[in-house]
């Protein structure tokens, strides 16, 4: 099953250029958002841990 990539808007993807969970995870870290994973390896990306609603980054896919 393909591995997703979901933000809190679109405009925390701009200018990112990587394919893995761990290049997302450090991309995270340096613009100070929030990373998360979920069981099936699932990708999310937000200002804050609190938010509960994602967008899925079409046609990305997580190796």
């Amino acid at each position: 099953m393909r591995k997703k990539l979901y933000v809190e808007n679109m405009g925390l993807f701009d200018g990112f250029n990587g394919s893995t969970s761990l290049q997302i995870e450090e991309y995270a870290k340096e613009n100070n958002l929030y990373f998360s994973q979920d069981d099936m390896g699932n990708c999310y990306l937000s200002k804050d841990e609190e938010c509960e609603q994602f967008e899925e980054v079409e046609e990305f896919e997580i190796d």
